[in-house]
């Protein structure tokens, strides 16, 4: 597939990088960014019932977490009014 594509260099590109650059998959310095992570309804698996629940890391400095009564993984795109009340829900502390 990837000689028809010509695509196998920039394919090969990832798995080359990643053998050559040291510590390129290291664990790094924590990110101090204020984090949201919202919450779905969702037909394949239950919502998360905390922050830390949902955070990959467990990080338990979550500022912003709402739990949403519709939308799904592209809430921008099946929900725009959903989503945008969201971002400025989420911004509106840390304007002031």
């Amino acid at each position: 597939m990837y000689g028809f594509s010509g695509t196998a260099d920039s394919s090969a590109n990832l798995y080359y990088e990643a053998d050559h650059a040291l510590g390129a998959w290291a664990p790094g310095r924590r990110s101090r960014a204020a984090p949201s992570l919202p919450a779905w309804p969702s037909r394949s698996a239950p919502a998360p019932t905390s922050p830390s629940a949902a955070s990959p890391s467990g990080a338990t400095h979550v500022t912003h977490w709402p739990e949403l009564e519709c939308g799904g993984n592209f809430l921008a795109l099946e929900q725009p009014e959903v989503f945008v009340a969201d971002v400025r829900a989420f911004f509106r502390p840390l304007a002031a």
